[in-house]
């Protein structure tokens, strides 16, 4: 097979014992801002994401909280205040609600079904229940704490539940969100292992449990730790965010790490605190870095010696971990790193763990070791033998130009653009696919096309292949009711299993007018919104335009032909 040339752009990157640490730095948690605030839901309050989570492209700000996996619950204003903002996007937070209260905090209530008849009318004229939009309110318009103000729902993204957040301005969410009455804690973290990682080539050489006594460890060179773990909270039985890790060798800070508030404003790549390949959602796993293997600052990194690396010597260390409420966990064990490697400065640590950094795979031909900010990185390789050898899940399409980039533990702070050359005679009907290891299973990834090129964007090393997709989307002609609190929804389900749907493709027509609806990918189903007296006819197109065209049945037009029956 022919080498293919492969351009990648992107910015560089003792016993055991629990007990509550006094030497962590106390901060006054239960601030006054919140103690007379209420919560945005009633009866039982369960969470299911808390503030500074990782995502792959940021930090989550605020907290979700759960509706029981159905939309229409009543969201009630947390404290008096005027509505500042109101907000409908297609992705992202969806239909959202901005207070302003007289303290000063902003509070962020998203993904709602629909607003208020009080807040509706706020709204410009002839604004429709389901057109997009964005403005500040300009009328003085007062709400009361408890007041009924939205109802919850699932637009913009996610599955049925409630984002809410408290902002000390418009581009800072605070930690009070999850600090309010009600949502009190008093379970301690979890760890669920350790990891060291090689300062020289930036791979993981050791992952330990630690339900044993006495925990030891040796290595023959300096390495950096990072610790899974996670919150376990009275609100949630799921696995929460950890906002404050410290480690320390003897009385000296290694590495601490604080999350009082997530800036979106130059804030910081998920992957300068989170490992990355070890971190994931679904299932939930975080690992979080105690060593700083980047040249960027990080406003949450508050002290550190050595970028937090271990050198030569014994380390008596100790991991203290403490949740949003002050409930901590401590962890003791040594490390012994044999040799004579004296510490380096930041930037020497930078050097080294630059350098041995590159993109690989089994029949790696070349590789740049030395990045730098804004430099690209020129790879040549020879495409991988169709995974055989890799024991990749099967997929529906038969795979081609299959690459590997890695190692796992590589990252950057911006995307990294890849670049396929199509030969003359690929179609049009070519997209990629990103294996996802956690999962063992593959997802296919946006891209562009031009020409004979086809250009992904990436967040993380993976490995990549390209598919042929010949088979456009199924939409079932029949809706399926879908009960909420208020109104029932009436849907059609997509199957896609090839480059994925193309959202924007959707075209609806109601007896030759253009009729309300729109494909949401995180459901796969189509989601009428206007009523019409016949069968509704739509057509959508897959990202490699396979498109299918047919007629969809309402509630309405069902009920009506079985009138004429």
């Amino acid at each position: 097979m022919p080498d293919r040339l492969i351009f990648i752009c992107f910015c560089l990157i003792s016993p055991i014992f629990w007990a509550k640490d006094s030497s962590l730095e106390k901060v006054n948690l239960v601030s006054l801002k919140v103690l007379s605030y209420g919560l945005p839901l009633t009866g039982s309050i369960r969470l299911n994401a808390s503030p500074g989570e990782y995502r792959e492209t940021h930090l989550h700000a605020g907290i979700d909280l759960s509706t029981g996996g159905v939309a229409g619950e009543a969201v009630l204003a947390v404290q008096s205040g005027k509505v500042l903002r109101l907000k409908n996007a297609l992705r992202g937070s969806g239909r959202t609600v901005y207070l302003k209260h007289e303290d000063g905090l902003i509070s962020v209530y998203a993904h709602l079904e629909s607003l208020s008849p009080k807040l509706q009318a706020l709204l410009p004229e002839g604004t429709g229940e389901f057109d997009f939009y964005d403005f500040f309110v300009q009328e003085n318009t007062s709400v009361a704490k408890g007041e009924v103000i939205a109802y919850s729902g699932e637009s913009g993204s996610g599955y049925p539940h409630l984002h809410f957040e408290l902002r000390s301005t418009m581009a800072r969410s605070s930690k009070y969100s999850i600090l309010l009455p009600g949502l009190e804690d008093k379970l301690p973290p979890k760890i669920e292992s350790l990891q060291f990682y090689s300062l020289e080539s930036g791979r993981m050489i050791e992952e330990s449990s630690v339900d044993k006594k006495g925990l030891s460890f040796e290595f023959q060179e300096a390495v950096g730790l990072a610790v899974c773990a996670f919150d376990s909270s009275s609100s949630s039985s799921g696995k929460l965010h950890l906002p404050n890790l410290k480690l320390e060798d003897a009385k000296e800070v290694l590495y601490k790490l604080k999350i009082k508030e997530v800036k979106f404003s130059k804030a910081p790549s998920p992957s300068l605190h989170f490992v990355p390949g070890a971190t994931h959602l679904s299932p939930t796993r975080y690992c979080y870095k105690l060593f700083s293997d980047h040249a960027f600052e990080s406003p949450y990194i508050i002290e550190q010696t050595h970028q937090g690396y271990l050198f030569s010597g014994y380390h008596s260390l100790k991991l203290n971990l403490q949740d949003y409420h002050e409930n901590s966990t401590q962890l003791n064990f040594r490390v012994r790193v044999r040799g004579k490697q004296k510490p380096l400065s930041a930037l020497e640590v930078f050097e080294k763990t630059a350098r041995n950094r590159c993109v690989y795979g089994s029949n790696i031909e070349a590789c740049v070791s030395k990045q730098h900010r804004n430099r690209p990185l020129k790879v040549r390789i020879k495409e991988l033998d169709e995974g055989k050898s890799l024991k990749l899940a099967p997929v529906r399409n038969q795979v081609r130009n299959l690459i590997q980039i890695g190692p796992d533990e590589l990252y950057w702070t911006k995307r990294a653009k890849v670049r396929f050359k199509l030969e003359k005679d690929d179609s049009q009907k070519v997209y990629p696919l990103l294996y996802q290891a956690h999962r063992n299973s593959w997802s296919s990834l946006s891209f562009t096309r031009e020409k004979r090129q086809l250009e992904v964007s990436l967040l993380s090393p993976g490995i990549l292949a390209l598919a042929e997709d010949r088979k456009a989307p199924w939409v079932n002609p029949r809706y399926r009711r879908v009960a909420g609190k208020r109104m029932d929804r009436f849907v059609h389900g997509v199957v896609e299993k090839g480059s994925g749907v193309d959202a924007s493709s959707l075209i609806l027509e109601c007896e030759g007018n253009k009729a309300q609806g729109v494909f949401d990918p995180d459901r796969s189903w189509i989601e009428i919104h206007s009523s019409c007296s016949q069968p509704i006819r739509f057509e959508l197109c897959d990202k490699v335009e396979n498109c299918s065209a047919g007629f969809l049945r309402s509630r309405e037009n069902e009920e009506i032909l079985e009138d004429r029956n």
